[in-house]
């Protein structure tokens, strides 16, 4: 009787703290723990290097490449200029920490932490209880079991799990060994930005490090960089011939404008000099309506004259001398 209040207990106590684990929300999206270090590093060492972990007969082994395809493999990525640190690599679901009853299976999609052995329901800090994928160590509850009763569930990543199977697997020293070849890679990424870089690319692995044949991929890269360089410098040279036309021709405008104003002058002065009262005088308004006015002289005060209009009011009217405009 005793046994039987005992394993009903811990039913019980179980299916509550089960339950419990289904009622949190959904935490907001969280970037990886990596990426503000990463994105602080120049762009061709920002690179990883992915190992592939496979369980088999409960032992993880590493390998360079894998099938992921298949739910006994893990994808990690080592990043050598971040002290070697590792993230799991997923192909999608990269930020959800909630998994549904559709999504727990590898078979036909992608690869995700609801997919990832590494990621188990969120229970929190429960003493003497764990989830495995969703299996209860005391052997009540399964993911599946938990996804048919329940739409989703939480999840969060078993850190012990994922450093055991890193360390037994001795995953680090095969992305030492891959880690060249894919700096290299990196590398030849980030020099496709400039034919500066392209050629310090050639230089570098030609006749050296060249496991993926990208020199003769650099060199036809270089080759369209420079003829794009040159007729982008062709286009600003033509651009800056344009623009410098255009600035000579205002010039000559404005030159020959002054030149003609400067002319006027004279022409006025002049005239001016040979005006008396009782002349008959005109002048123009200025733009739009150059509307010509005809007066006569009545009065001349220095540069100031004294005139009784013909056309216009008021009938008399002191005008700048040098607004008039010489009648023969």
């Amino acid at each position: 009787m005793t046994m039987h209040l005992l394993r009903f207990s811990l039913l019980s106590l179980a299916i509550a703290l089960g339950a419990q684990g289904c009622a949190i929300k959904r935490p907001l999206p969280t970037p990886p723990p990596l990426e503000p270090k990463l994105q602080r590093l120049p762009s061709d060492q920002q690179f990883g290097v992915p190992v592939y972990l496979k369980k088999v007969n409960d032992v993880w082994t590493a390998s360079a490449t894998g099938d992921l395809t298949d739910p006994n493999t893990e994808r990690v990525k080592f990043y050598p200029y971040a002290g070697w640190a590792a993230e799991l690599s997923f192909e999608g679901g990269l930020n959800d920490l909630t998994c549904y009853s559709w999504s727990s299976e590898r078979k036909g999609r992608k690869y995700s932490r609801c997919t990832s052995v590494f990621y188990t329901k969120d229970v929190g800090t429960t003493v003497g209880r764990k989830v495995v994928r969703g299996v209860f160590t005391m052997g009540i509850a399964t993911l599946g079991d938990a996804l048919n009763n329940n739409p989703s569930v939480v999840i969060a990543l078993d850190q012990d799990a994922f450093n055991t199977a890193l360390t037994t697997s001795r995953a680090i020293e095969v992305a030492k060994l891959n880690a060249p070849l894919w700096e290299y890679r990196a590398e030849f990424k980030a020099a496709q930005s400039s034919s500066a870089k392209l050629k310090s690319f050639i230089t570098r692995h030609d006749g050296y490090y060249d496991p993926d044949g990208l020199v003769e991929q650099a060199r036809q890269q270089l080759t369209k960089s420079e003829e794009e360089d040159a007729k982008q410098a062709t286009k600003r040279r033509e651009q800056e011939q344009k623009l410098e036309n255009g600035r000579a021709f205002v010039k000559r405008l404005s030159d020959e404008h002054q030149r003609l104003v400067d002319e006027q002058n004279v022409r006025v002065q002049a005239y001016l000099k040979t005006l008396r009262i009782g002349d008959r005088i005109l002048v123009i308004s200025d733009a739009p309506s150059y509307r010509r006015s005809y007066g006569m002289v009545i009065e001349m005060k220095g540069p100031l004259l004294l005139v009784q209009w013909e056309d216009r009011t008021p009938q008399m009217e002191w005008i700048q001398g040098l607004s008039v405009m010489p009648l023969r």
